[in-house]
């Protein structure tokens, strides 16, 4: 086995600009972060997960792959999202932990398919990205019984901060997860004072 400094995983994708971008992760800080999303969802053995995103994301990785290794939780993998079998999956499979993509959610709440209450029973909360809802589906996702916990990427490649089940906070992006110092600073560099707006 490698050690914990030495390089784990590499993250390469094509940036804004057209010009390929990397991270490389050492053992430790892939360890670091599935430990650390598996504690700001409160995964446990009895967990479920569902997730269809690439499983060459760094983010599926971590939420689907490493957090519930740490915690000996279960993960189902789709091959793909699918609008007409996704509720079917949740109530099937028994998922508590629904994690999605934006994109997804607003199909799922736009009504191209029936909702039916009874196929949230174990399902604690959907997890998706930062990237807004539409108008139509804002509403409506305040009128289902699962809620939705979204992530923020303040650096490519990682899962930066997120906001906790049963503590969403519209408007923030959430606390810093466990093992990460975040700092707010001005153009100088210095450090903005807690609470500040």
């Amino acid at each position: 086995m490698r050690g914990r400094r030495r390089s784990g995983g590499h993250l390469l994708h094509l940036g804004h600009r057209g010009e390929a971008q990397g991270v490389i992760y050492t053992h430790r800080t892939l360890w670091c972060n599935f430990d650390a999303v598996a504690d700001m969802v409160a995964l446990t053995d009895t967990d479920r997960l569902l997730d269809f995103r690439a499983i060459s994301w760094i983010s599926t990785q971590e939420l689907a792959l490493g957090a519930p290794l740490l915690r000996g939780a279960s993960v189902l993998l789709a091959r793909r999202f699918s609008v007409s079998r996704y509720f079917n999956w949740l109530k099937r499979f028994g998922v508590t932990i629904g994690v999605s993509v934006p994109t997804a959610i607003n199909m799922l709440l736009n009504g191209q398919c029936e909702l039916d209450p009874a196929v949230l029973t174990h399902l604690r909360f959907m997890t998706s990205s930062s990237a807004p809802l539409s108008g139509a589906s804002g509403g409506a996702s305040r009128r289902h019984t699962a809620s939705r916990s979204p992530r923020v990427r303040l650096q490519r490649g990682r899962l930066d901060q997120r906001q906790p089940p049963g503590d969403r906070r519209i408007g923030t992006v959430g606390r810093p997860l466990k093992y990460q110092q975040v700092r707010i600073v001005n153009a100088a560099g210095r450090s903005y004072p807690q609470g500040r707006r």
